[in-house]
């Protein structure tokens, strides 16, 4: 199922587990909603306000590997 999500605000919304992985969320306002547990799918932190949004550590990942940035483990111990 797909859905055209974009431009919608859902600022201070709570999607906790929800499903985006089959919507088009650009431009789409999430300013502080929780988003904790969500499949992000396809949301684009660069064209969508996340600001104060709440996500588990292991979403981040996706989020920041989208803006170009390379993720390491955290060990504590730097070559």
């Amino acid at each position: 199922t797909w859905a055209a999500l974009d431009d919608v605000n859902f600022e201070h919304a709570t999607l906790i587990g929800s499903n985006l992985s089959g919507a088009s969320v650009r431009f789409a306002r999430f300013a502080h909603a929780d988003l904790r547990g969500a499949v992000l799918g396809s949301l684009d932190v660069r064209t969508t306000d996340v600001e104060g949004v709440k996500i588990f550590d292991h979403q981040m990942r996706g989020l920041l590997e989208q803006c170009g940035l390379i993720i390491f483990p955290d060990n504590r111990s730097l070559p």
